[in-house]
């Protein structure tokens, strides 16, 4: 699998740190996480994924959305991709508010959130997510279009535009110290 760094312009600022320790909320079928740990220094990759079913946002494009059995496969197929990493890897399969938990404050060089679109769900994954970054590290998202409003205004509203860094489609803020 290549990876095309112009696609995650976020992840590609982190290439030159050794020994990172990450998240990636939102996994599904694993390829951001494949080539994260493929193309970076990767010490833990926590991978946060609750595979329940759910339902599409009315008036959303794009919106990922599990029915039926397609959480099941999403998971296997991630699974299956990412199982060569082995202790590099440790997941949690569930929502963020429940996965966070058990990381620690201030022990992530990066976040890396891609899961439920709607403005609620991506304000509380920043909220949550933020205070486990250590200063000095990022926190990124991905979709960051007008296809998905509610990640933008999310993004907008924790940070102000005049702190994120936009490229492609990833949205990105360097933690100050």
């Amino acid at each position: 699998m290549n990876w095309n760094w112009h696609y995650r312009p976020s992840i590609f600022s982190l290439a030159t740190r050794k020994e990172l320790v990450g998240l990636e909320v939102g996994v599904d079928k694993g390829i951001n996480a494949y080539n994260i740990l493929s193309n970076l220094d990767i010490k833990k990759l926590y991978l946060i994924d609750p595979y329940f079913p759910q339902e599409k946002e009315p008036g959303l494009d794009g919106e990922r959305a599990y029915k039926d059995g397609e959480y099941r496969f999403a998971k296997k197929e991630a699974e299956k991709l990412l199982d060569k990493f082995g202790n590099k890897i440790e997941w949690i399969i569930e929502t963020t508010e429940k996965g966070v938990r058990s990381i620690s404050d201030y022990s992530l060089d990066f976040v890396y959130i891609d899961g439920c679109h709607r403005y609620e769900s991506v304000k509380k994954d920043i909220e949550l997510c933020y205070p486990k970054v250590k200063n000095g590290g990022m926190i990124a998202g991905h979709d960051f279009t007008n296809t998905h409003p509610g990640v933008v205004k999310a993004w907008i509203e924790k940070f102000g535009i005049n702190n994120l860094f936009v490229g492609n489609i990833d949205v990105w803020v360097i933690k100050k110290r």
